[in-house]
């Protein structure tokens, strides 16, 4: 009686999740949630320099430490209200010290970031694709090998 013909195999129960967790990886183990926080962490180092750095060279133009914070975090996050600014020449190189990071900086980081999930989540599709071929092309030696056990029985049989 001949062997009916397997059907392809179904994907491994834990492939599709495991695909998803290696997707969220980033080089070395970090996450995109955390390459998220140390942007934030990054974000607000340079602001308190800034402030720390502005307050301490123009003392005139921020009443507290904290209007100073207020002032960087204005600054960093680009929108410049313009209710605080530095009054005198240090503190406005201070102020464009800050700025020129800022456009530089933050751009650069967050680039590197997505590229490096992009790159990393390519990573993981190809090796899950070439898994994936390696899979069926062992499957489809397993239906040849097969075949060519049923071919020999039959071959003898008609001998």
């Amino acid at each position: 009686m001949p062997e009916p013909l397997m059907a392809d195999p179904p994907p491994a129960p834990g492939r599709v999740k495991k695909r998803k967790e290696r997707r969220r990886v980033l080089l070395l183990g970090v996450t995109p949630r955390a390459a998220l926080g140390w942007i934030a962490v990054a974000a607000v180092a340079v602001a308190m320099l800034g402030a720390l750095f502005a307050f301490l060279v123009d003392r005139e133009a921020f009443d507290s430490f904290g209007e100073a914070i207020w002032w960087a975090v204005v600054t960093v996050g680009t929108i410049g209200y313009g209710d605080v600014v530095p009054t005198n020449g240090a503190g406005r190189v201070v102020a464009g010290i800050l700025i020129l990071f800022t456009m530089a900086f933050f751009p650069v980081l967050t680039g590197v970031v997505t590229a490096t999930l992009i790159d990393q989540g390519q990573r993981d599709a190809a090796a899950d694709e070439q898994r994936e071929d390696d899979e069926r092309q062992a499957e489809l030696l397993r239906h040849l090998s097969s075949i060519e056990d049923r071919l020999t029985r039959l071959e003898e049989r008609a001998r």
